[in-house]
């Protein structure tokens, strides 16, 4: 019995040990400190990111990490621990050894002791700075993304599974001459004459089994349908898309090809217009042939009829003489 004291401060020991461990292998930086703010424990994530070693920063301010525009926000948070309530994931930035500036997601909760007062308060600060960078670049890209797709001369809507439209730009309502608000979350069967409606959820459907890059309707002639009930000739081009994670859509981009199509219409009425001249003038030309050709035969029997007479009066003249 005389030896389990000890036993029971070897195991606080190696407790210790394994908390000291867990705490330095930690990618987050992990900081005790007091309720005053002065800073009794920094473990080897801080150090490495805010470039302060523990020598330095314990018996220190956490003020020391901050902008002196942010006192008020260690204020409010110290006030938040004195009365026993944790700080979790609240997004901020502290001031690093060298001045660059951290940004952190900080977690920050009370130390109570035996009986339950709050002495102190132990803070978890992940770095999220390259995370912040990454998510502003992905902001940036899907902006330029967004910009070009306003910009872009055709009608652009984004379907999702269900057949609703999920995006329009700004080109999509003028061409239909509905707003956005009234496109986006309506079928986009709307955008289409009412008797093509029931064979376009099978095209969709066909779509969805094999999704491509393609046009859509090769060899049809594709209508839109305005919000007025007129109609006017399209071309689509249907992209596969992620809506968001795990749900999939298609990106259709529609060309109003009204001017095109009375181009076309127009060169084809030029031409037919060139080849109904062209087969007036052959026609002309063969009646005339056709009338030279009587007049020749004409000619010729009057010729032989000609020979046949002066024949018949040459016979006569003789038999008188004779």
């Amino acid at each position: 019995m005389s030896s389990e004291p000890a036993d029971i401060e070897d195991s606080k020991s190696a407790l210790r040990a394994l908390q000291v461990a867990l705490i330095d292998s930690s990618n987050d930086a992990i900081v005790t400190k007091g309720l005053d703010g002065i800073i009794t424990g920094w473990d080897a994530a801080a150090e490495f990111m805010y470039g302060y070693s523990a020598e330095e920063m314990i018996g220190k301010s956490v003020s020391l990490l901050m902008e002196p525009h942010r006192a008020d926000e260690l204020a409010t948070i110290l006030q938040h621990i004195r009365e026993g309530i944790p700080v979790e994931r609240y997004e901020t930035v502290r001031l690093a050894k060298d001045g660059h500036l951290v940004t952190i997601s900080l977690t920050m909760l009370p130390i109570l002791d035996s009986k339950g007062h709050v002495v102190g308060a132990t803070s978890l600060a992940r770095d999220t700075s390259e995370l912040k960078l990454m998510e502003a670049t992905a902001e940036g890209a899907i902006r330029y993304a967004l910009g070009l797709i306003e910009a872009a001369p055709d009608a652009v809507v984004i379907v999702g599974p269900d057949g609703r439209i999920a995006f329009a730009n700004t080109e999509a309502e003028r061409q239909f001459g509905y707003t956005k608000k009234e496109i986006i979350g309506n079928q986009v069967e709307m955008l289409m004459p009412e008797r093509f409606h029931s064979q376009h959820g099978d095209h969709r459907r066909r779509y969805a089994s094999k999704p491509e890059v393609r046009p859509m309707g090769t060899g049809l002639a594709l209508v839109g349908r305005r919000k007025d009930n007129s109609e006017f000739p399209v071309d689509v081009t249907l992209s596969p898309v992620q809506i968001e994670p795990g749900v999939p859509g298609v990106f259709a981009a529609v060309r109003d090809v009204t001017v095109q199509r009375q181009h076309a219409e127009a060169e084809v009425a030029h031409r037919l217009a060139k080849e109904m001249e062209r087969l007036t003038e052959l026609e002309r030309f063969q009646r005339l042939t056709v009338g030279r050709e009587l007049k020749m035969i004409e000619l010729k029997r009057e010729i032989e009829d000609l020979k046949l007479k002066i024949e018949k009066l040459g016979e006569a003249t003789t038999d008188s003489e004779s």
